[in-house]
């Protein structure tokens, strides 16, 4: 038996990553899954219905039916969706988590839709949060960036235009005349960032610029009441004023994929650059739909953030748990392991220094 070759696996198991942890809260086991008829097979529960899952393929690429329809789901830390196949961790993974969300909950009293509740919920600043994240490499045409947008904003009182780069080189003539980033707080501009933008700049080359170890993340953020945007503050943004009087978006531009996209929010002179094919593009709505922000951010620092926040959830969510119970033996087991872990850390970092002297 090869090491991914399901169909010889005489169990599912064999076909996961043993040191993998598992999703909180789940209790879906890889004993689930049953071999039938070269597909590996499950019924899940979950709050909706039980699901029939037929997985397929090699561990390295099985496809899923669901119900009997072909099935694919975001990935959690890639934000990418048009993936029919995954590894068999992957799919084990997503239905463990699927079947989590629906494990029985405590209702708190200001998650109820009486006036009461509401009250409370103001009482206490409680107001409702989302994010919706994309992986850019799925939103390289304007169309596709557009409705994306117009999809996770239609909620919200934030409405943009998504324009190609074109025609804006960094140079001419031998004259530096690419457009330079910029920060914005309601509409004037607070400064300038040492980080010029142009049509043949390179987008892998965006989030290796110097002088920003943190990696670049364009970002707006807009306070809204009703259809009335109050503020807003942005940073590593274009000037629409400057960019937008130079664009030409050409007939059937917006079906064609393009390096650099730049996103113009309606009512603001504020350009977000979206170097797709690299970036994740972020939505994020507060305070209950008054507060929305949008961010691009490197694909890959997104993907190694999710996972680490993924793997934290998956060690310490017993502990983060408002409905059940922690086990005082539990405790104790994991503040040692916690302890153990600085300890070594601090011990790596003395012998890293005794190495530099």
């Amino acid at each position: 038996m090869t090491h991914s070759d399901s169909s010889t696996a005489s169990s599912f198991r064999e076909l996961l990553d043993p040191d993998a942890l598992p999703v909180y809260g789940s209790t879906l086991r890889a004993e689930d899954f049953e071999h039938h008829d070269d597909r590996w097979r499950a019924r899940v529960l979950t709050a909706a219905a039980e699901l029939d899952v037929r997985l397929t393929g090699e561990k390295d690429a099985m496809t899923c039916l669901l119900d009997g329809r072909p099935y694919s789901f975001l990935h959690p830390y890639r934000k990418t969706l048009d993936e029919p196949a995954a590894t068999a961790q992957e799919w084990f993974d997503h239905f463990c988590a699927l079947q989590a969300e629906s494990a029985p909950r405590r209702e708190r009293s200001w998650e109820r839709t009486s006036v009461q509740a509401m009250l409370e919920r103001a009482g206490h600043g409680i107001t409702a949060y989302d994010q919706r994240e994309r992986s850019g490499s799925e939103l390289r045409r304007v169309a596709d960036a557009q409705a994306w947008l117009d999809t996770n904003l239609a909620d919200t009182q934030v409405s943009v235009t998504v324009h190609p780069l074109a025609d804006m080189p960094l140079r001419t003539d031998g004259k530096l005349i690419g457009r330079m980033l910029c920060m914005i707080q309601d509409d004037q501009i607070a400064g300038y960032r040492p980080v010029p933008l142009a049509s043949d700049l390179p987008v892998d080359q965006f989030y290796s610029i110097p002088g920003f170890p943190h990696g670049l993340s364009p970002y707006i953020h807009v306070r809204t009441s009703g259809h009335t945007i109050l503020g807003h503050r942005a940073d590593l943004v274009l000037d629409a004023d400057d960019v937008l009087p130079h664009l030409t978006d050409n007939p059937g531009s917006g079906a064609r994929e393009t390096p650099w996209l730049l996103i113009h929010v309606t009512g603001t002179r504020c350009v977000l650059p979206f170097p797709a094919s690299v970036s994740n593009l972020i939505v994020d709505v507060d305070g209950d739909g008054s507060q929305v922000s949008i961010r691009v951010a490197s694909s890959e620092q997104r993907a190694r953030r999710l996972e680490l926040e993924d793997r934290f959830d998956r060690r310490w969510g017993e502990f983060l748990d408002d409905d059940r119970p922690v086990d005082p033996a539990n405790v104790a087991a994991a503040m040692e392991r916690a302890e153990s872990a600085v300890d070594h850390h601090i011990q790596q970092e003395r012998e890293r220094h005794a190495d530099a002297q």
